[in-house]
This record gives structure tokens, C-alpha cells and sequence, in this order.
């Protein structure tokens, strides 16, 4: 969902305030659309103990995860570069009509040092983009870079004056959203640039000095440079180019600019300047930028869909973009003819040759070999199946994002099932250390991607990837629930607001808990699982709710229970007594009081009561069976009474007659012995 941003001018739309911890105020009658960075927006707050302090509140995506396990790092870091971020939470927000999570960060005093990236200004002078960007913007990316941190969010329209003199500049947020996922193709690198933009990742410092590198360039010349161009058309233009000579093309800049550029824009990651070569640039000491490395053509094109292309990697990303077409060129054997007459190079052959065979028995689809044969064309690139297009460091964040898409669902179940991840790995002549982390991850969670089961699935490996993605449940459509301490209060705010609950624990909400305390809940999501029985899966989701009442929030929610105690009630009635009936509905107004989950569930679910209304049942039935049979005996009778009485007559004539004759025979011997 994308936040309304229709009417965000200043001080319009709406009245009131919304508190944030009760720390912030937020006037809702004061948006800053000055201050914007999509996807969020801005509105000024204020620090409750600190009125005069310059803050705003930026109002989040609701949908999008925060990169909220940065905050802490970005808060304490002792620099002037950086709006800094001063806290989080998840608020109402009435202009949505839902709960959002927001964002405190420092507000500048100044403006935007670009309007907008389609604005056109005046060149900046290069004296005042050294002295204002690039030599704090160093000493920034140094600090961030110490910690493992990256901003990726750098473009000229999130630098802003700090002042209203504009004496200094500083960048804007970089944790309302996720990594680059705002960032238009251009300030991107290539591999990045390839991605979807949800597929990009947290990506390493280089990233972020190419961003820089482009964004020095757009304000040296006024404008961002391709801007004209499609995100295909400006992929194309750098492989074929290179990002410096596509990008600075036929601008006139200094060789102390020029110097800068080439180094920040080297689309080598080894050769692109380091953070200590833009901090030695930024102290006069002049570097001598490599330049970049000119691809390996071939001797002679390869024709595909109408196009030449004389290079591995253009072909790759070619394939990428046409890949129905690209399966018959790779299997005809053309590609492999093009690659022995064209290069010299036995690994590549070999790594292609590969690609098309399969010693893991895995089925051989004919994605499954464009996606492999890609990779070996360009192993920089980033995975690549059908549409679906991420960074290994943003594979797993693309399926969060995803996560309702089905057909990019399908897509990703097919990547962790034929293991893309491991021969991209494969192919790489070095792996950063968190690539490698990544990589593991996805060794890890491959077995649960097609497991059907609550807790498993797809779902579950969404929320293992990605800790800072909200609980996506439809349960939970109005609220933003990031740790399992905010799943009870978010269900209480609902049930103290009259909502009707239908459902407790549904699938993602399963996955979400079991990705956080599996140990704690995986019996209980057995039980929840029961598609026989619905009080067996009821009462399973109230224990798995109890489970983390007890172990996280240790709160009572009175209006939760209340809720909960009204969806058991079809449960009472399974008990046959009508004293047991009333027994458990007394402990469930009891438990109810207490605000605790835990006593609805011994109520509700007291072994005691149940054994006992099971063998009074059993005895009630068995009684119950005698008495009908004997009933239906008596009926019977009743109504087959004429046979019944010629079989008694009979009978009883048949006995009259051998006693009779007992008798007479009894007679007759005792004349015939005496007389």
C-alpha cells in the first residue's frame, strides 16, 4: 500500500496531532513536502522536552519493511553528514485510517540542493560540490563503512542544506525504506542497476560511492545525466560504454572532476576508489584512477532477435530481457560455436558447458538453463529468472517484498529449488563475507521453501531472511508488527476498537512466530494445522497467542481475552454436561478478567473437565443404548401383538399336550407294573 500523498502541501489537509511514544508530537496539519523521501513522506514534530529542536516525522510504507535493526548504529554516530534518526514506533495515523510506522529524524533548516530529478538548475560550481559534498561525504561514508553500514540512498534530491544560508550539506534518510529500493537506475551500479529495485540489498560501500560519483556529476552539470532514458536503455548504454564515458559522455568538467569520477564510476569493483582513496582526493593528495576495463569482444557478433553483440555481457543481459528467445540459440548449439571461434578462454566454454548440464538431478526446465547459462555469460550479474531479477545480498529481500505476488512466488520456489544461488557461487572467483552469509542462508532455508505445512512454506523463509519484515498477515492489514512483542498490542488496539476477529493465527502469521520462537510454538502449530477437529485448531492458535504472552509482552490484554473468550464459546458446547458447560464458562469470565491467554486455555481446555465429561458421556451413551433397544423391544410387541399371542397359544398348547401325555404315560406304566 503507498501512502496517500495527495494534497502534501505545507500546513494543509488535516488538524490534530498524533503522539509517538509520548515523546514526539506530530502536527498533522503540518506536512513538509519540502522534506519527502519517497516512499515516505514528511510532517514537522517536535520533541515533547525540547520543543525548539528541528525535528520531522517521516510516515512510512506500511508495506515496506524499515531498515530498523540500523537505527541504533546510524543514531550514535558522531557526524554533521547524516538527517539523523533519533527513534521509531508505529502510531495511528488518521489521514490513512490505519496504523504506520514513523520515523524521527533531524529536519534541515535548508532546502533540497536538487528540487527534483527531473529539475534543471544551474551547474554547481566544482569548488563548492568538493568543499560541501564530496570531502564530509568521505569522511561519512569512512564512518559507515567501519561499522558495516551502507546509506544507499544517495541521489541529489535526498542532500539537503543543513542551513538556510547553505553553508553545509547533509544526506537525507536512508532507513524509512529499503536499500535502493527508491533509487533510480542511473545512481546505480550495473549489477545493482539489473536488479528490481526490492532485489538490491544492503550492497557494500562501493555501491554507495558510484551513487556519490553520480550524484557529484548531477550537480556539476545541472541535471541528471540519461535521464531521458528507460532503465533498459541506460543498462545498455553503460555495459556498451562503460558508466564514466555513458554517463559524463561529452560534459566538460575539470581533470581534478574528470579524476574523481573515473574513480568513483569504475564499474570494476576492485579498481573503483575505496573510501580511503576518495578521503585522499579530499585531502589534495591526487590519485591516478585505473580506467576501466575494456570487455572482451568477440572476433566476430553473435546475431540475436535482430541485434549484434560482441561481448559476454551484453549477451547475458540480453538473454535476460528476451528469454523465450534465448532458450533456441543455447540449445541449437550456436552459443557454444560463437564461444570457442570467438574466445580464447577454456573456463568460460567450460563454465557455459556446465551450465547446461545437471549433476544434481535436477529437472532441466528451459529456465532453469537461460537462468544458468547467464550466469556464466556474466557472473557479476545479479540472479536472473524470468522477471524475477535480485542481487544475491537482496534475493531474500525481493521474496519479502513479493510475498502476496503468486507468480513471483513461484518463480523464487523454483530458485531455491534448483539452487541458482549455489552456481552463481560457484562461478564467483571471490565472495565477499556477506555474500557468503547470504549464500548459507539460502542453503539453510531451501528445504523449507515447498513445505506445506503451517509454519513452513514460503512464507517462513520470507521472514528468515528478513528480520525486519513486518507480519504480513490480512489479520494485521491495518497495523505494522516487526517483533512478536508488538503482535499482542496490535491485536488488543483491534479488539479494544470492536473488531471481529475470525481467525487468531492464520499462515503468515504461523510463519512470522515460528520464524521467531519456533522452539517455543512448533507443537502448537501441529494443532493449529488440525483440519478435523476446529476446536483442536482453535484452541491451539489461543495456546500459541498464550505462548507469547508469557514469554514476550507479560502484559494482560483484558479486551483481547474478551475477544478470545467469545470465539471459544462454540467450544463449551462440545461439552456434553450442562454443569461442566457452565464450570468452564465461569473460568473463562474469570479468565477473562485476568487478562491472561494462558487461563482461557486451562479453562477451556482443563484436562479434568474434559476426561470427565468424556466417560460421563460414554456411560450416558451406553444407558442411552439399553434404554432405546428396550424401548424399540417393547414397540414391537406392542404392535405385532396377534402373532404373538398364536406363538404363545401354540407354545403354551404344545406344553399342555406333553404334560398331559407325561402324565398319561406315567398312568399307564404304573397299571401295567401294579395291576
Amino acid at each position: 500500500m503507498a501512502l496517500n500523498l495527495s494534497g502534501s502541501s505545507d500546513g494543509d489537509s488535516a488538524s490534530g496531532s498524533v503522539t509517538l511514544k509520548g515523546r514526539f508530537n506530530i502536527n498533522l496539519g503540518a506536512a513538509l513536502p519540502t522534506y519527502d523521501v519517497a516512499p515516505a513522506i514528511a510532517y514537522r514534530a517536535e520533541l515533547v522536552s525540547d520543543k525548539n529542536r528541528p525535528l520531522m516525522a517521516l510516515i512510512c510504507d506500511p508495506q515496506l519493511p524499515l531498515r530498523a535493526d540500523k537505527m541504533l548504529a546510524l543514531r550514535t554516530l558522531e557526524t554533521r553528514m547524516l538527517l539523523k534518526p533519533h527513534d521509531w514506533g508505529v502510531s495511528d495515523w488518521p489521514i490513512e485510517n490505519r496504523r504506520c510506522p514513523i520515523v524521527i529524524v533531524d529536519r534541515p533548516l535548508g532546502s533540497r540542493v536538487m528540487p527534483s530529478l527531473d529539475a534543471r538548475m544551474r551547474p554547481m560550481n566544482e569548488d563548492l560540490v568538493a568543499r560541501l559534498l564530496i570531502r564530509p561525504a568521505a569522511e561519512f561514508l569512512e564512518l559507515i563503512a567501519n561499522q558495516n553500514l551502507t546509506h544507499r540512498a544517495i541521489r541529489p534530491d535526498n542532500v539537503f542544506y543543513s542551513d538556510a544560508e547553505q553553508t553545509r550539506m547533509v544526506l537525507g534518510d536512508c532507513i524509512s525504506s529499503p536499500p535502493a529500493i527508491a533509487q533510480p537506475t542511473v545512481f546505480e551500479t550495473i549489477e545493482s542497476g539489473m536488479a528490481l529495485p526490492a532485489g538490491r540489498g544492503d550492497g557494500s560501500s562501493t555501491n554507495d560511492l558510484y551513487s556519490l560519483g553520480v550524484t557529484i556529476l548531477s550537480l556539476l552539470i545541472g541535471h541528471v545525466p540519461m535521464a531521458e532514458m528507460t532503465d533498459e536503455q541506460v543498462i545498455e548504454e553503460k555495459l556498451t560504454h562503460g558508466s564514466y564515458n555513458a554517463l559524463v559522455g561529452r560534459e566538460r568538467l575539470s581533470l581534478t572532476m574528470m579524476e574523481v569520477l573515473r574513480g568513483l564510476l569504475n564499474d570494476d569493483p576492485k579498481e573503483r576508489w575505496a573510501v580511503s582513496d576518495l578521503m585522499y582526493w579530499s585531502h589534495g593528495r591526487r590519485q591516478n584512477p585505473k580506467p576501466a576495463a575494456i570487455p572482451r569482444k568477440a572476433n566476430r557478433p553473435f546475431v540475436f532477435d535482430g541485434r549484434e553483440y560482441q561481448t559476454t555481457r551484453d549477451l547475458s543481459n540480453a538473454f535476460a530481457n528476451n528469454w523465450d528467445a534465448a532458450v533456441t540459440p543455447i540449445k541449437d548449439g550456436s552459443l557454444n560455436v560463437w564461444l570457442r571461434r570467438g574466445f580464447s578462454d577454456e573456463e568460460l566454454i567450460e563454465s557455459v558447458n556446465e551450465a547446461m548440464t545437471d549433476p544434481l538431478g535436477i529437472e532441466r526446465t528451459d529456465d532453469w538453463l537461460v537462468s544458468r547459462v547467464c550466469i556464466a555469460l556474466d557472473p557479476n550479474a545479479p540472479l536472473r529468472y524470468r522477471e524475477l531479477k535480485a542481487t544475491v545480498e537482496g534475493l531474500g529481500m525481493l521474496i519479502g517484498h513479493y510475498l502476496d505476488d503468486e507468480d513471483m512466488r513461484d518463480l523464487f520456489s523454483k530458485v531455491m529449488r534448483e539452487q541458482l544461488h549455489g552456481f552463481w557461487q560457484k562461478n564467483q572467483r571471490r565472495l565477499t563475507e556477506s555474500q557468503e552469509k547470504f549464500v548459507a542462508e539460502y542453503d539453510r532455508s531451501r528445504t523449507n521453501t515447498d513445505r506445506i505445512g503451517l509454519g513452513l512454506g514460503i512464507e517462513r523463509v520470507a521472514y528468515d531472511l528478513n528480520p525486519n519484515l513486518p507480519c504480513r498477515s490480512p489479520i494485521l492489514a491495518n497495523d505494522y508488527v516487526v517483533e512478536t512483542n508488538g503482535l499482542l498490542p496490535a491485536l488488543e488496539h483491534m479488539a479494544v476498537s470492536g473488531v471481529e476477529f475470525t481467525s487468531l493465527v492464520d499462515r503468515n502469521m504461523a510463519a512470522f512466530l515460528a520464524s521467531k520462537m519456533a522452539s517455543q510454538v512448533q507443537a502448537d502449530l501441529r494443532d493449529l494445522d488440525n483440519k478435523v477437529d476446529p476446536h483442536v485448531s482453535l484452541i491451539a492458535s489461543v495456546k500459541i497467542l498464550s505462548t507469547v504472552q508469557d514469554r514476550v509482552s507479560k502484559t494482560e490484554f483484558v479486551d483481547l481475552a474478551g475477544a478470545v473468550s467469545t470465539m471459544l464459546e462454540p467450544s463449551v458446547k462440545r461439552f456434553h454436561s450442562r454443569t461442566v458447560r457452565k464450570r468452564v464458562r465461569d473460568g473463562l469470565k474469570k479468565a477473562t478478567r485476568s487478562g491472561r491467554l494462558a487461563r482461557l486455555v486451562e479453562a477451556i481446555n482443563d484436562p479434568r473437565d474434559v476426561a470427565a465429561d468424556a466417560s460421563a458421556f460414554q456411560q450416558a451413551t451406553a444407558v442411552y443404548a439399553r434404554t432405546v433397544m428396550e424401548d424399540q423391544r417393547l414397540e414391537y410387541e406392542k404392535t405385532h401383538r396377534e402373532y404373538f399371542a398364536r406363538e404363545m397359544g401354540a407354545q403354551m398348547s404344545a406344553t399342555v399336550s406333553g404334560v398331559i401325555t407325561c402324565i398319561a404315560s406315567v398312568l399307564i406304566f404304573v397299571v401295567m407294573m401294579f395291576f
